[in-house]
């Protein structure tokens, strides 16, 4: 069977055809990929400032913010620990809601000093966030406190002491105080506690 020159020439245009094609989609989802990392590098990054921006900023004596941050990426659990623990690496009790990698990452972080006191874990990592020492926990708790967040946004309470703040999870207070949530639609809103 022979072929003629105008039937090969079909084929060889959709060969490139499908070639070219192939090399945009390739291209398209490295893209794409990149573009997912680089969102995800940025929220981390804004949360990191709003949440430790927040701790600095919510001390005035007697004052009580509900404050809300966006959850970065895929992480599914803030934890926090007091600043006294990690001061003076004390022994912290944790919560069985860790799995092993985060409660010796956590762990070793405070009992070694190391100046870390803010966490974010995922399925497959825990990372380090930042430190602050204006960072107070309840005194009567265990010197850790994991928030898990609800729709997509990590809830506490801030309470003024004067030279620190004391962070709550807001789930656990909620049905102590009446919360009204005001209609800020930025990543990091304050609503005031009656």
């Amino acid at each position: 069977m022979r072929y003629n020159k105008a039937q090969l020439n079909h084929v060889f245009t959709i060969i490139a055809t499908l070639l070219v094609a192939g090399a945009i989609i390739a291209i398209g989802a490295s893209s794409f990929g990149g573009l997912m990392k680089d969102k995800c590098t940025a929220d981390f990054v804004g949360f990191k400032d709003d949440m430790l921006s927040a701790v600095k900023n919510d001390n005035h004596y007697g004052s009580v913010t509900g404050e809300e941050f966006r959850t970065p990426c895929d992480y599914s659990l803030l934890c926090l620990v007091d600043k006294d623990a990690v001061k003076d690496s004390l022994t912290l009790r944790m919560p069985d809601a860790l799995d092993h990698q985060a409660q010796f990452l956590i762990k070793d972080s405070v009992e070694s000093g190391v100046e870390m006191n803010v966490f974010l874990i995922s399925s497959d990592e825990t990372v380090p966030v930042g430190y602050s020492d204006k960072l107070v926990l309840d005194p009567n708790g265990e010197g850790i406190l994991c928030i898990k967040p609800r729709s997509g946004k990590f809830s506490m309470v801030m309470k003024g002491q004067g030279q620190t703040t004391l962070v709550q999870s807001k789930n656990d207070i909620t049905e102590q105080a009446n919360v009204q949530p005001s209609s800020s639609s930025s990543s990091t809103h304050s609503t005031s506690i009656n």
